[in-house]
């Protein structure tokens, strides 16, 4: 029974995903406990950062505290509290507070009773040697070096104690965060020994689709690519005419099938090529019929052809004619609206001259009425320096230099009436001329306006006159398309008389084409075998595929 090629595929991609989904089970458990390691590692680590490395800290700092109550109180032993050194007491104070507080967060961290027992104990034994400090700092105080060297013997021994309590306190806590610390590294080292066991999982994995595409390679070749070859040696001899050619039996579903039909094809092309050569007679014989006819007709075609060139030649020369008087008018018509538009274009200055005028008009009326009060402003000004000279003659010596000013501002005052009086005139003779101007403005726009109306009856004349021209030609140039089209249909059928003349002839040329190309078939095992060199320009070794 033939396999499929999909069938063939489906199996090797089912064995390679069975193999594939065992090895990422084996890799999901893996990942798995790598998950769970790396889990515990981050609860250890935050373990040693909000447990174990702040206590180591803390226990560093209690010894400080402890080292500096101890070098306070000495410190005031040594001075007995000289002026500079009475605050020691306070600062052995602040430490011995920040003592207390840091072994508080000891004892509540503290998990077990013994633990706890062994914090609360180190804190008795640290107020029995703060005390001690503070009475023998006391002693020297208040009785000197012979009562504060007998509280020192007694404290020695306490502070002795102490630092001995304080650094296996410190230990203890260093101790516990470098147990931490090898607990991660031990969960660590785990961790990479599953990480490197999930890798050659994975290298497994992939290293099988490898092998399964080199397993489908090679049943590809033996299944499909060897039966192909086979059939495309078979079809090379079909492709230089051997149509006796019939395909050998494959084992491949879609193999069978293609083998069934090529066989199908060369028995309907054995069949063509026979239907071929009998309609290659028939074609002969009416391919030299056609021929005759062809000719006759090319040649009536061609006769007609030269009587209507004749006639359109005629129809072009009366279509230039008229084409140049249409483009006369359209200069003529141009040229006229060219003089309307000037005409225009001068009336609109004329106009705007004229409002120019009447502007400047306006304005020496305004200056009429500046220079009337400026007339005004000199006689006020006069009549006040008169009245000034008057006053500074009555005041005698003492208004001599008065009546100088006065009359200094009276000459001013008759120098600004001349001058206004000399503008006056001027501005008179100014507006005078801007009357006279504006008059002869309105007369010549009136010129203007009568030009433009007779412009405007030329242009209309002018655009008569194209528009007739324009329709003349449009009525050639109409005569002349339809003679032109009716050359180009005899043209077209003389040159397609010809055209068939020449296909009646190559057809000829082609029935024989066709007998030689049928002739190279071998459709019956009575006819002669094809050569080897021509098999060989068709077979698939000898051609590269693109």
């Amino acid at each position: 029974m033939a396999k499929s090629i999909l069938w063939l595929i489906g199996a090797g991609l089912t064995g390679l995903a069975v193999g594939v989904c065992g090895v990422l089970l084996a890799a999901s458990g893996r990942y798995h406990a790598v998950a769970q390691a790396a889990g515990e590692i981050v609860t250890e680590v935050e373990a040693i950062e909000t447990k174990t490395m702040p206590l180591a800290m803390a226990a560093k700092d209690l010894r400080f505290h402890a080292v500096q109550v101890q070098q306070w109180l000495t410190d005031i032993s040594a001075t007995r509290a000289a002026p500079g050194f009475a605050d020691g007491f306070d600062e052995a104070e602040q430490h011995a507070r920040e003592f207390r507080r840091l072994l508080g967060g000891f004892v509540d961290a503290a998990g077990d009773p013994e633990r706890r027992q062994r914090i609360v104990e180190l804190g008795g034994a640290f107020e029995a040697y703060y005390a001690s400090g503070k009475q023998m700092a006391q002693a020297y105080i208040d009785g000197g070096p012979a009562a504060g060297n007998e509280r020192m013997a007694g404290f020695d021994v306490l502070a002795e104690q102490m630092t001995t309590a304080t650094d296996a306190f410190v230990l203890d806590q260093e101790k516990a965060h470098a147990a931490s610390l090898a607990a991660v590294q031990r969960d660590a080292l785990v961790t990479q020994q599953h990480v490197q066991v999930g890798q050659w999982y994975l290298y497994f994995a992939m290293a099988m689709p490898c092998a399964a595409a080199v397993v489908l390679f090679e049943l590809a070749r033996r299944a499909v690519v060897r039966p192909l070859q086979q059939l495309l040696t078979q079809m090379a001899r079909i492709a230089v005419g051997d149509l006796t050619v019939r395909c050998e039996p494959q084992r491949v579903r879609e193999l069978v099938l293609l083998a069934e039909g090529i066989d199908d094809i060369v028995e309907g092309l054995a069949q063509m090529v026979d239907g071929l050569v009998k309609a290659a007679a028939q074609l002969e014989s009416q391919a030299q019929t056609s021929t005759l006819a062809s000719e006759a007709l090319a040649e009536q075609s061609q006769s007609q052809a030269a009587s209507l060139q004749e006639i359109s030649a005629t129809m072009q020369e009366v279509r230039g004619q008229a084409s140049v008087a249409g483009e006369h008018a359209q200069r003529a018509g141009v040229a006229s609206r060219g003089t309307r538009e000037g005409a225009e274009r001068g009336q609109r200055e004329l106009e705007r001259l004229a409002e120019v005028i009447t502007t400047i008009q306006r304005g020496s009326d305004q200056i009429d009425e500046v220079m009337g009060v400026i007339d005004e402003i000199a006689l006020q000004t006069n009549m006040l320096a008169l009245n000034a000279a008057v006053e500074a003659s009555r005041a005698g010596e003492a208004g001599r230099g008065f009546a100088v000013v006065a009359d200094e501002v009276r000459a001013l005052a008759q120098r600004s009436a001349a001058s206004a009086s000399d503008s006056a005139r001027m501005i008179a003779a100014s507006k005078a001329s801007a009357q006279d101007g504006g008059a002869v403005a309105a007369r010549v726009t009136q010129v203007f306006r009568e030009v433009l109306a007779g412009s405007a009856g030329v242009d209309a004349m002018v655009a008569e006159i194209v528009l007739t021209s324009t329709r003349q030609q449009e009525a050639i140039h109409h005569v002349g398309e339809a003679l032109h089209s009716i050359d180009g249909a005899v043209q077209d059928n003389a040159r397609r008389a010809e055209e068939l003349a020449q296909v009646v002839h190559a057809s000829q040329g082609l029935v024989e084409l066709l007998r030689v190309a049928v002739g190279r078939f071998r459709f019956a095992a009575s006819q002669p075998a094809i050569g080897e060199a021509t098999l060989a320009q068709y077979t698939p070794s000898s051609r590269t595929v693109g």
